[in-house]
């Protein structure tokens, strides 16, 4: 089903040819074209200057402003990311700081064994509960 023609085109682009459909006594050919990809191939690009001049600088200008909006999303996911992980760092680190430092200052200092064992329960029971309470709600992608 390769020929030359299709050789040429980008890897992106592919034509589809619908095939022959008989009505009534005549035959008739339908011919459907089409492209995947930010820019169509050169063939058909020549087609659509010949239709109206100054097209396909206009598409290669759209293709740009396509690719700089998909970096630009792309970007912010990124950023949201990585602000996602430094919050889920600083949530760690404070939920091993805050419990048990007084648990092991009360240790150090000699206190009664069941306050520092208390603390190191609680400091438990938050580290289980934090990351629960401290999450942040997801966005609701069934809404788009």
């Amino acid at each position: 089903m390769s020929n030359d023609k299709d050789d040429k085109t980008p890897i992106a682009s592919s034509e589809e040819t619908s095939p022959v459909t008989k009505l009534g006594d005549d035959n008739h050919v339908i011919t459907t074209k089409g492209f995947s990809g930010p820019v169509p191939p050169p063939d058909m690009l020549h087609e659509y200057e010949n239709v109206l001049p100054g097209a396909a600088e206009r598409i290669f200008i759209l293709a740009e402003k396509n690719q700089s909006a998909s970096e630009k999303i792309t970007y912010g996911v990124i950023s949201n990311d990585k602000e996602k992980i430094r919050y889920s760092f600083i949530v760690s680190i404070v939920s091993l700081i805050v419990p048990f430092a007084p648990a092991a200052i009360s240790m150090y200092l000699g206190q009664n064994p069941f306050l520092s064992g208390g603390l190191g329960i609680i400091g438990a029971i938050i580290l289980i509960l934090l990351p629960k309470i401290g999450a942040r709600p997801e966005a609701d992608s069934s809404t788009e």
